[in-house]
Order: C-alpha cells, then structure tokens, then sequence
C-alpha cells in the first residue's frame, strides 16, 4: 500500500500530531519557544511505506514563506531495510526543488533525528538513537514561493522495498513573508 497514513492503536498520538498547532505561545515547549522567536512549527506523521520510489506531499505551501527548518524523527520501524533516495523537496508536481542531496537512511533505529542540513547540496544530518554523538549542524533558512495558483507542497521523496513500514513524525519550522501565506499539514 503506497505512501497510507497510519491508524490503530497510535491513531490517537498520529491524529494529535497532525493538528495544527496553537496559534499563541502557550508554555515553555519547545514549540512555545520556537514561536517566541517569530516562527511556526507544521507537524505531520506519516507512514514510509512503498516498492519502489514515492513522494509523500507532506505540507501544503500557500504564498511565500522563510523555512527556517526541516526535520523528522523516526517514530516506528516494522522495516527499514531499503529507505533511499531521501530528500525533502518543494513540489509543484512539475518541477520539483529538492532541499537536500538524496540520503540513505536504511537501518535507521527508531528514534532517531533527521535534519535538513545547511545547504541543497548536503544531504541530510542524521542522529542515530542508538548512538551518543555531537552534530555540528545548522539549520540554513531559505524562501519557498507557492507557484501561481498551482498547489505547491514541501515534499519528502524514498525509495522503499516490498516491505518497508517506517513510521515518521516530520516538522517544518516556518515564517511567513507575505499576508495570507502558510504551512501547514496536508489532508
């Protein structure tokens, strides 16, 4: 089954994931603070699961926003054996903007922190939970544009097995430069 959201006994964690969060800073979260400092956080689980390759459109981009993030965490793993060519993207459907150069993250361990890193050319940061280590990273802001009228989505894009399940939290720290304009989670 391509790229289905996942339900069962996680539903209620995965539906409170993909609310939106509150618009005013409510208490010292790490989304409160995020929103202290000017931005927006979108939140979207979603279950990794395709043979071959798939793009999953993530978020919905209205306007043009400043996107001062891009990260996911790794939340369940029945398989993980074949997750490749991973890359956050800006779809409009024909003309894809990749965020990232394509990453490898096969094997990954539940838990663990991926990071949109510095610039388009690198790719992707990951933080094995199964490992202690440092990052020295940094998030690389960059404007993303909704393309006329046309629905533009950021994006993330693998390649999957037979039998890859992986399930993943996946957030967008967001600013908007022009009135109207907004992230937030697909339908």
């Amino acid at each position: 089954m391509a790229g289905t959201q996942v339900t069962g006994s996680t539903g209620a964690y995965i539906a409170a994931m993909n609310n939106p969060l509150p618009t005013g800073v409510q208490d010292d979260s790490p989304f409160g603070m995020m929103q202290r400092g000017g931005s927006n956080v979108a939140t979207k689980m979603f279950t990794l699961q395709n043979n071959g390759p798939f793009t999953a459109q993530l978020f919905q981009l209205n306007g043009t926003c400043q996107i001062d993030a891009v990260w996911m965490i790794i939340q369940n793993v029945v398989n993980n054996t074949t997750v490749t060519g991973c890359q956050f993207k800006v779809d409009d459907a024909a003309n894809p903007v990749p965020m990232n150069s394509a990453a490898d993250l096969s094997g990954v361990p539940p838990g663990s922190l991926i990071i949109k890193n510095d610039v388009s050319a690198n790719a992707l940061a990951v933080m094995p939970s199964n490992q202690c280590r440092g990052l020295d990273t940094k998030f690389q802001p960059f404007i993303a544009a909704q393309k006329g009228g046309q629905p533009t989505s950021i994006a993330f894009s693998f390649t999957g097995d037979a039998n890859t399940n992986v399930q993943a939290a996946f957030f967008v720290k967001w600013t908007a430069l022009m009135p109207g304009s907004e992230i937030k989670p697909t339908a």
